[in-house]
């Protein structure tokens, strides 16, 4: 009994830490020519989660940011891993800290959340060929500082849709980056 109520409480606490409110927004990237302004997400409903594409930044309620830019294709060496890889695509990520505190960039949480057409995309491991990229970000972006990595997923020979999800932290709205690739 005793074991259940220190397991409520810890999440209870994790709970409180986080950012739970909704309905970021979804404006151009910084490096973006169009002078759209922002665009609210809500994502009130599982069904309607908060999506972006490349070439836009979506930031959370809190004031932290994240870019993409369109991937672009590479063809991994022979000594990439996994091996077999036909195609590849690099992906460049901008994290942008609005918030009046330190955020560590390892907290975004991408972890296994990708997918190319319809099935999880594997990171690409080729350190020195064409497909080189970050396998793993860490770094801490302190207020009003940006942090930029890549990160290198295997797609099939013929274009078709990425899908790329970050969360800062537990309980935060998960955003979802979709396009071509």
């Amino acid at each position: 009994m005793i074991g259940r109520v220190v397991i409520v409480a810890v999440l209870v606490v994790l709970a409180g830490c986080s950012n739970t409110s909704k309905g970021g927004s979804v404006t151009d990237a910084s490096g973006s020519q169009a002078a759209a302004g922002p665009t609210t997400v809500s994502t009130s409903s599982p069904a309607s989660p908060a999506t972006a594409t490349w070439g836009k930044r979506y930031t959370w309620p809190d004031g932290l940011a994240i870019e993409v830019a369109q991937p672009k294709s590479c063809t991994p060496s022979k000594n990439a891993y996994p091996p077999g890889v036909k195609r590849g695509v690099i992906v460049s990520i901008t994290v942008i800290n609005g918030t009046k505190q330190a955020f560590d960039a390892g907290m975004l949480g991408m972890g296994s959340d990708r997918q190319f057409a319809g099935h999880p995309a594997d990171s690409v491991g080729d350190s020195g060929g064409p497909c080189k990229a970050g396998t793993f970000v860490a770094g801490t972006v302190l207020p009003g500082k940006t942090l930029t990595y890549t990160e290198s997923y295997a797609v099939d020979a013929t274009p078709g849709e990425l899908q790329l999800a970050f969360q800062p932290s537990f309980g935060a709205e998960k955003v979802f980056f979709v396009g071509q690739a």
